[in-house]
């Protein structure tokens, strides 16, 4: 059975999961009630993604919940009964409340990629369907490798009894390695995508005037792939730390998600409306038009901007519809 090799102790490291988690939970939390205020009452009602916000909401509680209840088992109710004291309870793979917080962990993971495949699927379908074959196809291998760590900690329930969960790192790290490479590809297609489309549309506007959400977009991948390639790493040399930084990625993830939401609806309202608009839809359809709406007052401007083909760099066939602010 493989083991942890470092000097932190299973007890201590859930303390200190908890105690990281909570806090970056309760700015979560914060974040979660602006982007529902945003979503809902921001002028523009977007209830798929009101709906998505709240199920990271939602698996980030309950696996705060779930800690919470660990932690009284292992240091309270059998902290004299268990065979080894906290210490090896907390160090169990095999025990119900480790595999609750897994299940929820594995749903948020799950659910953060599918929306970021989801993301690239929208700026990407009009373009080339085939770009998403490979997202698609990393998302599916890790829904496999999610099932296949599930049903090898069921067995080992059954036989091993207090096996840790070094070792399982095989279908783990596997798990960890495709969501890295799911997360870096995708942010990569989709910003690379997003400043394809702002340089086509600085010939008819201001130029860049995408460009901030796109370093929202990048930021937002970058502060879960380099949490997450931390993670790997202190699970790779089997150190305790890896309870500290899986965590701590619950609430990162839904953070991630609220953050580019709420970092692209505040650039709009503080921007003026030749640099970027407040709600805009850009579409690259047969007309090949540019719509951008705005508010800057109770009344609302338009402008309407037509590209040909030739400028867009787009067959007869495209066709793009991407709103930057809500669907992001």
């Amino acid at each position: 059975m493989s083991t942890s090799t470092d000097s932190v102790a299973p007890d201590t490291a859930a303390l200190l999961a908890m105690s990281f988690e909570s806090c970056l939970y309760g700015f979560s939390v914060w974040m979660f009630s602006e982007t529902m205020r945003e979503l809902l009452f921001g002028g523009n009602l977007n209830r798929k993604m009101a709906i998505v916000a709240s199920m990271f909401f939602m698996l980030s509680t309950a696996h705060v919940i779930v800690d919470l209840i660990r932690l009284k088992i292992g240091f309270i109710d059998l902290r004299d009964t268990y065979r080894g004291g906290p210490s090896a309870y907390f160090s169990s793979a095999t025990e119900p409340m480790f595999l609750l917080r897994s299940a929820f962990y594995l749903a948020q993971t799950l659910l953060a990629d599918a929306v970021l495949v989801y993301r690239c699927h929208t700026v990407w379908c009009p373009v080339s369907k085939w770009v998403m074959l490979f997202p698609l196809s990393l998302w599916l291998g890790m829904f496999a490798t999610s099932l296949g760590a599930f049903y090898n900690l069921g067995v080992a329930t059954k036989k091993l009894g207090g096996a840790e969960i070094f070792a399982f790192a095989k279908w783990i790290n596997g798990f960890f390695g495709i969501s890295l490479a799911t997360n870096l590809i995708g942010t990569a297609l989709l910003g690379f995508r997003i400043w394809k489309i702002n340089q086509t549309a600085s010939q008819f506007r201001n130029q860049g005037f995408m460009i901030p959400v796109l370093r929202v977009v990048i930021d937002a991948g970058m502060l879960y792939s380099v949490t997450l390639t931390v993670t790997l790493i202190t699970f790779e040399v089997r150190s305790n730390a890896q309870t500290i930084c899986l965590d701590m990625l619950m609430p990162i993830i839904a953070i991630s998600f609220y953050m580019i939401i709420l970092r692209v609806a505040k650039l709009a309202e503080r921007a003026p409306p030749k640099n970027l608009a407040n709600n805009m839809d850009i579409s690259l359809q047969p007309t090949f038009s540019i719509t951008s709406r705005w508010s800057t007052s109770p009344q609302r401007q338009q402008q309407q901007q037509t590209i040909l083909p030739e400028q867009a760099g787009a067959g007869p066939s495209s066709e793009y519809d991407y709103s930057l602010n809500k669907n992001v």
